[in-house]
């Protein structure tokens, strides 16, 4: 018997990923056929293309309206003229259908006045994008369009330049250039536009970038940046920030998915807090200590550089639930300042005029003396009380808007004009205040003892017959109005409230909030270095005492928070198991909570 023929090996595997591929492309055709026209990105764009070719000048308005709300749209400063501020694009929810703008304004912050600049040749609307200021001109790359249900994206990979002079748009074709995204930031450094990372998202296939292209602007052309082997490099993220001075570029925070899937089987979305250094000579990049008093983990934050500081606010921390279908986002109002030269952070605190000029006095008063503001220790004037010294190096504790000491002084001065201040500090560098902060064996087993009995009572303890931030936020609530009576509050009173708490009392920073459920003695472990490098910026003690002044802060800060965490925890379960029900109902209509994590772009 003769043998059975045998075809060439692996042509059978070839067949059957062909007519994978090609039943794919047919389900992916049939599938687009079912979007409803509201939601056909492409004939919206082919629309808006349309629209835009009947233009055949430049018409600008003056003296219009601000622009309307909207998010994840660019600013950049007129290099030509620096009291000029042009801002294009963004996006705008409200609620039901998200709108994106494709118009140009340009703001004279001497006069406060805005113009309305329509051109022909715009780009088309879009969000998420990122732009460059270089002589007179504007560069703009990338960004995303969404169809009103945001069933449909579309990630741009076009580079347009505005000419500042004539307020004419053009779109540049250049070979080379990245792949379509949003999410990604680009930094000017010398006659080159740095253009890292990003994100692309079309609901079938989402993909994070970590990497590094670069325009020269001399003979515009891209060229993409490869890392060595073995060489430091950030990870893929979104929704980062770059800052440029002198021959150096630093990156902070982001947003990514991580595809180690999570219990439910959903990618795990991580917000970072990393910071890194590009020498955009070498393109060689190193990861820096976060010395200070660095900013927790965020994205989506803006920063601006004035001379060596980079000026950070605000951000937002999305957590993911239910399959990446409910989104909760922490909204941050916390600013801060990165010292380039020194590498270091500071926080920046909202002092009223009045406050200023008082701490101006209590500085000229003190002889011989170094006064400053915040967290570091001061020297005090001959007869000075020193309860207020006490109370400004509580400065970490008070720095949240939301805090009630500030509130109430802010009450006292209404109208009164704010400043920001930057808060100084001394401190050892990481590794350094940690070896400091190490005990021996003994001091470890006599902390442990002292830890347990703290934790038995913490919660026992009394604070005070004023009460707490922490304690009227815990009253409200539990629905008590200010003469103590009772007000049932409606699920989205309830969420706004959750919201605002958490971002006044800072419980966004998991190293000064415990976790639900730990205990003192946890909370501490987990957390002991930082404390006790907040004890040395007061103290400058070592060993075991350095240990017990990190501890007292950590039980004053667990202490503090115990009733708003109770009551969140509480609360938090309440609306989850509402959310539930909901969504069964809804799965039930055949309904589907669908978002996109504001932390992206």
């Amino acid at each position: 018997m003769g043998k059975k023929g045998k075809g060439k090996p692996g042509k059978g595997k070839e067949k059957t990923e062909r007519k994978t591929a090609k039943a794919e492309a047919k389900k992916q055709r049939r599938e687009e056929k079912q979007v409803d026209e509201e939601d056909d990105v492409d004939a919206i764009l082919a629309k808006i293309a349309a629209e835009e070719a009947k233009k055949k000048e430049v018409h600008v308005d003056e003296g219009v309206p601000p622009p309307s709300p909207r998010c994840n749209a660019t600013m950049v400063v007129n290099p030509l003229k620096d009291t000029e501020l042009v801002i294009f694009g963004g996006e705008f929810y409200n609620g039901d259908k998200t709108h994106v703008y494709g118009d140009l304004y340009r703001f004279n912050a001497d006069k406060a006045t805005w113009r309305l600049v329509s051109s022909p040749n715009s780009p088309p609307p879009r969000s998420g994008h990122h732009a460059v200021a270089w002589k007179n001109f504007v560069f703009v790359f990338g960004g995303e369009f969404t169809s009103p249900n945001q069933e449909r994206f579309h990630h741009f990979k076009d580079l347009w330049r505005l000419d500042l002079s004539t307020n004419q748009w053009e779109q540049l074709s250049l070979k080379g250039a990245p792949s379509p995204r949003s999410g990604h930031r680009m930094v000017l450094y010398k006659q080159r536009i740095l253009l890292f990372g990003g994100f692309y998202d079309n609901l079938r296939d989402v993909r994070y970038f970590n990497d590094l292209h670069v325009l020269d602007l001399t003979d515009m052309k891209w060229a993409e940046v490869k890392p060595k082997p073995g060489a430091a490099w950030p990870s893929p993220r979104s929704a980062f920030q770059f800052a440029a001075h002198q021959d150096e570029v630093f990156l902070y925070g982001g947003y990514f998915k991580d595809h180690a899937k999570d219990a439910d089987g959903t990618d795990r979305g991580v917000v970072l807090s990393d910071l890194w250094l590009l020498d955009p000579r070498s393109f060689e990049w190193n990861k820096v200590k976060r010395l200070g008093s660095p900013p927790s983990a965020r994205a989506g934050f803006s920063l601006a550089v004035h001379r060596s500081r980079a000026i950070l606010f605000g951000g937002v921390v999305d957590t993911e639930e239910k399959g990446g279908d409910v989104l909760r986002s922490t909204f941050l109002d916390d600013m801060f300042a990165f010292q380039m030269d020194a590498r270091r952070w500071f926080p920046l605190l909202l002092r009223s005029q009045q406050q200023a000029k008082a701490a101006g006095r209590k500085a000229e008063l003190t002889a011989g003396g170094e006064v400053t503001r915040g967290a570091k220790s001061t020297t005090l004037a001959d007869g000075e009380d020193e309860e207020e010294s006490d109370e400004e190096m509580e400065g970490r504790k008070s720095m949240q808007p939301g805090n009630e000491a500030d509130s109430e002084e802010e009450e006292e001065e209404e109208g009164s004009e704010s400043t920001w201040v930057e808060e100084e500090e001394e401190e050892e560098e990481d590794d350094e205040s940690g070896e400091e902060g190490s005990g021996g064996e003994d001091d470890e087993d006599e902390d442990e003892d002292e830890n347990e009995s703290s934790d038995d009572d913490a919660s026992a303890k009394g604070t005070g017959s004023a009460p707490t931030a922490s304690e009227l936020a815990a009253a409200v609530l539990r629905g008590e109005g200010p003469a103590g009576g009772k007000r049932q509050l409606s699920r989205k009173e309830r969420r706004a409230e959750i919201d605002r708490i958490r971002a006044d009392l800072g419980l966004a920073d998991t190293e000064r909030t415990p976790a639900p459920g730990e205990s003192l003695r946890d909370f501490f472990a987990r957390t002991g270095d930082h404390w006790q490098r907040e004890a040395y910026q007061h103290t400058q003690r070592t060993g075991k005492e350095l240990r017990k002044d990190g501890f007292d802060l950590c039980e004053a800060r667990y202490r503090d928070l115990l009733p708003v965490l109770t009551e969140l925890e509480k609360l938090e379960a309440e609306q989850k198991a509402e959310e539930e029900a909901e969504a069964a109902v809804n799965k039930g209509k055949g309904k589907k909570d669908k978002g996109r994590p504001a932390s992206r772009r």
